[in-house]
């Protein structure tokens, strides 16, 4: 269980919470990271019109223009989305069901992580789940690239497209990696009542 293992995730609680969330941490680690991919990456991608991080009645930043005009006719192709890898489909799913039920629910009280949701197994199975996770994307691919990850939990560029049947379910189809390794992307709930 979770609580037994929580020493092995120690100052990594608050960034499991932000990635379950779907909070990247800054624009700063926004653009340092994977700095050649995010080069020509929109604010709007990373979701920060639901963060509050961008206005579209005030101020004047690089990219404005186009960040207002995307924004207006309301289609955003790639979104930043917690990422959830295990080595089923069927497991990738399950736990990701449990991510977005514990996320979007009301009862903060219980654990902030709950159990079933971060691999608990082998952590050379997690660098595993991560190395495949870097390889697999690409530019056609589901998954555009990582941001951050930890444990089996990755904020990853997802086209929204090819990784959902449509725009009105949560949880993307089961995305297979390669032979072993499966993830699945969820919204987070301030993206659940909007279109992408």
């Amino acid at each position: 269980s979770l609580s037994e293992n929580k020493e092995s995730f120690g100052e990594n609680v608050y960034r499991i919470i932000r990635i379950l969330n779907g909070v990247p941490e800054s624009i700063g680690s926004w653009n340092s990271i994977n700095a050649e991919k995010s080069e020509s990456r929109m604010v709007l991608e990373y979701n920060f019109e639901y963060l509050n991080g961008v206005s579209f009645t005030k101020g004047c930043y690089v990219g404005q223009e186009l960040t207002a005009r995307t924004h207006h006719t309301g289609i955003v192709r790639k979104r930043l989305l917690p990422v959830i890898l295990s080595n089923s489909a069927l497991d990738a799913k399950l736990r990701t069901e449990r991510a977005l039920n514990r996320i979007s629910g009301s009862d903060f009280s219980e654990e902030l992580i709950p159990d079933g949701i971060l691999w608990t197994g082998d952590v050379k199975e997690c660098e595993v789940f991560q190395k495949s996770l870097e390889e697999f994307c690409g530019k056609r691919n589901s998954i555009e690239f990582v941001q951050e990850s930890v444990s089996n939990l990755a904020l990853g560029l997802v086209r929204m497209d090819s990784a959902f049947e449509s725009s009105s379910e949560f949880i993307s189809k089961p995305i297979q990696i390669n032979d072993s390794v499966f993830a699945c992307a969820y919204k987070p709930k301030y993206l659940q009542s909007n279109q992408y």
